[in-house]
């Protein structure tokens, strides 16, 4: 790999200072939120932490499962640490799963999947976190992008972490507050919808479809621009691909065979691009088209129903 030596202009010194203050947010957040739920959701803490019982000098369990006698199986166990970052101190009391009636509170299956869930977020955001430190480390203090192989194999599946981790995160929000839809207000069985079985899992089947032919679309359009990239750094640049920036301004012109190359690349991108919306509209048109059909079909069977319950009240 090539030492191609990065000098940080203006715009670069700000979005350094920008992404510093993003991460250093991004911290604040997270331990807002998290004191947040200790402070209006305990049933969803105790979840999260997988703690049974109410005390102090609460143990930080990363992994581990729970069970019916309100034990953790094969976790990690760091003691007092979870008191500590509620409160920065080991007295600081930890509600517990018990100190809420059973049945308003999660079951043990859901306490284990809202725990596990968390732990994956938790972690992944924290690999993210020590990705960025150690990309923008090696830029202020060695003048130049990152040499290892390990920071791009991670580097490169932290896209794939980041929307895990945001799936993650919606788990420990959803289930973590069973058996409430709306926390101490509405049950998850007080809000089920009273749309017909069809029109529910029509609607799924439609998202489904259009999502996936948008991801289908959106994947063949990265492979173009992958192959276009690599075929312009083996024909134009082959010493010093990219100057500055990561694909940013080229040192040398290229030839007259290497331009018509690249105004041919860049004609079959546009056109890909243009493909690509003519059909996402397509699709966006369908997809109305489809909801306007079963709400019509959804109003109906309500409509009926409400008939037929009329009906039988006139004839009481």
């Amino acid at each position: 790999m090539n030492d191609v030596a990065i000098k940080p202009n203006g715009i670069q010194n700000k979005l350094l200072w920008a992404a510093v203050i993003a991460l250093g947010l991004a911290a604040i957040t997270g331990d807002t939120s998290a004191r947040y739920v200790y402070d209006q959701q305990p049933a969803k803490f105790a979840a999260m932490e997988v703690t049974w019982k109410t005390r102090s000098q609460n143990p930080e369990v990363i992994g581990g499962l729970l069970t019916d006698s309100g034990q953790v199986n094969f976790g990690l166990s760091i003691p007092s640490f979870d008191s500590i970052l509620i409160g920065l101190s080991p007295d600081t009391v930890a509600p517990g799963l018990t100190s809420v009636p059973a049945t308003a509170r999660p079951t043990i299956a859901e306490a284990n999947i809202t725990h596990l869930a968390f732990d994956v977020m938790v972690g992944l955001g924290s690999a993210g976190a020590a990705l960025t430190v150690w990309y923008f480390g090696v830029l202020l203090y060695r003048r130049r992008l990152p040499q290892s192989r390990w920071f791009y194999g991670a580097a490169s599946l932290a896209g794939v972490g980041s929307y895990v981790a945001v799936e993650a995160g919606w788990v420990t929000t959803e289930v973590g507050r069973q058996p409430w839809i709306v926390y101490n207000l509405m049950r998850v069985s007080e809000a089920v919808t009273s749309s017909s079985e069809a029109f529910v899992w029509g609607m799924l089947s439609v998202l489904i479809v259009v999502y996936a032919v948008i991801a289908v679309f959106a994947i063949t359009l990265l492979l173009k621009l992958t192959r276009r990239w690599r075929r312009e750094d083996a024909t134009e640049a082959p010493t010093a691909p990219e100057e500055g920036a990561p694909y940013g301004p080229r040192s040398e012109m290229p030839s007259d065979g290497a331009a018509g190359s690249v105004r041919q690349g860049a004609s079959g991108s546009i056109q890909t691009l243009a493909i690509t919306t003519v059909l996402a509209v397509l699709g966006f048109g369908i997809l109305i088209v489809l909801v306007i059909v079963l709400s019509l079909v959804g109003l109906g069977a309500v409509a009926r129903r409400s008939i037929r319950v009329f009906r039988r009240s006139s004839s009481s």
